[in-house]
């Protein structure tokens, strides 16, 4: 079987003692996830989290665990949080069979020391708590030109109904996925007659929502982003987040961003190849020089530059 063994569960649940196991057993190669990131960073887990912060670390689980579901026979022990992310285990899953150690939470924080563990800091108490709520928030996500014509009454169903989920709705000022026609937020109908320009938010506190469970991100702000999410993750009562930024394939747009690029500063650039793995964009691509960006294709949106761990990307053009 060249499939690989890979093992989940929470932090102390003991996949790395049955990973140097099945390793033994099976002539296999054991790789520790965590084990990979501190070894690529020159740090420690704990450092990790204290200097860049989760959302971070879990950028770097995402680029290691896609590059090892590219090889095969080998026992992969995963960190614990790693899961969580559905991106990060996609592809493991596809490389090879999943196990999940299942171990109760108060007797790992009984039973194993919490030094170095980052997520075991809280203190027992938040520790359960921590786990106990995970998988219950529900979050939904809806294109702006939907909202109007068929996410409206769901969102005064929920409101009527006290439901306690996130809806995140995806305001890119168009509809994109019938041909860049206009909608009601445009202010401008299919006719390209100038209208009266409906606001999202405005829409949203007149079908109930409070105000203070109400925001607005611009989605190339990954840290606002960030803490926009876990506000909503965090929320008791319904929660809205207007995620706005228009269309970057725009006219408008493409004019207003024009000289606008980003560029990979080659010597501090380590070919750790996250900004790919995360963003998926097509300007980027790597070769035998590292990565590269191509100015033809980037709209200077900065997203690869907010994510690269060393700083290897600069910004040029206003």
């Amino acid at each position: 079987m060249k499939q690989n063994i890979v093992l989940i569960g929470m932090m102390g649940c003991g996949k790395s003692t049955v990973g140097r196991l099945l390793a033994r057993r099976t002539g296999r190669r054991l790789v520790d996830t965590d084990q990979r990131i501190e070894e690529a960073l020159g740090r420690s887990i704990p450092d990790i989290f204290a200097k860049e912060g989760e959302a971070f670390f879990r950028d770097w689980e995402l680029g290691v665990s896609e590059e090892l579901a590219r090889e095969r026979e080998l026992v992969i022990a995963c960190g614990g949080g790693l899961p969580t992310r559905p991106d990060s285990i996609a592809s493991l899953k596809y490389s090879g069979i999943v196990f999940w150690l299942n171990r109760d939470p108060g007797e790992i924080y009984d039973a194993v020391s919490m030094a170095g563990r980052p997520l075991g800091q809280g203190g027992r108490e938040a520790f359960l708590e921590r786990f106990a709520q995970r998988g219950l928030k529900v979050f939904s996500f809806i294109g702006d030109s939907t909202f109007f014509h068929s996410g409206i009454t769901g969102l005064i169903n929920a409101v009527y109904n006290g439901a306690k989920t996130s809806i995140f709705i995806l305001d890119n000022s168009t509809t994109g996925m019938t041909g860049h026609q206009d909608n009601p937020v445009t202010g401008v109908t299919l006719m390209k007659d100038v209208t009266t320009a409906v606001d999202i938010r405005t829409l949203v506190l007149g079908c109930g929502v409070k105000p203070e469970n109400v925001r607005t991100v611009d989605p190339y702000d990954l840290k606002a982003t960030a803490a926009v999410v876990k506000e909503a993750y965090e929320a008791e009562d319904l929660f809205v987040v207007i995620v706005r930024q228009p269309c970057a394939l725009l006219k408008s747009v493409i004019a207003h961003r024009k000289g606008q690029h980003c560029r990979v500063n080659a010597d501090k650039c380590r070919s750790c190849k996250v900004c790919i793995n995360k963003t998926a964009c097509p300007a980027l691509t790597v070769g035998e020089n590292g990565v590269s960006i191509s100015t033809e294709d980037c709209n200077g949106c900065t997203i690869c530059q907010q994510i690269c761990p060393f700083g290897a990307i600069e910004k040029e053009g206003e």
